[in-house]
């Protein structure tokens, strides 16, 4: 899921946040109940950061139309 959501950020296809987005959640949780704390937090500031690149996007669309 990381590999074709990359593709889509290099083509600037809006889905990509979506999918790092779904990566994001699954990694919180197997590395969560792994008890890898640690990454899992990581794992939420990366969820964090899609999120915003998913609004911010979506606002940029709104702007250009």
């Amino acid at each position: 899921m990381s590999f074709v959501a990359q593709i889509l950020i290099t083509r600037r296809i809006i889905l990509n946040w979506q999918m790092w987005i779904i990566v994001d959640i699954i990694g919180i949780w197997l590395y969560w109940y792994k008890g890898l704390r640690l990454i899992s937090l990581l794992y939420v500031i990366f969820l964090g950061l899609a999120i915003k690149g998913f609004i911010d996007w979506r606002r940029q669309l709104a702007n250009q139309t």
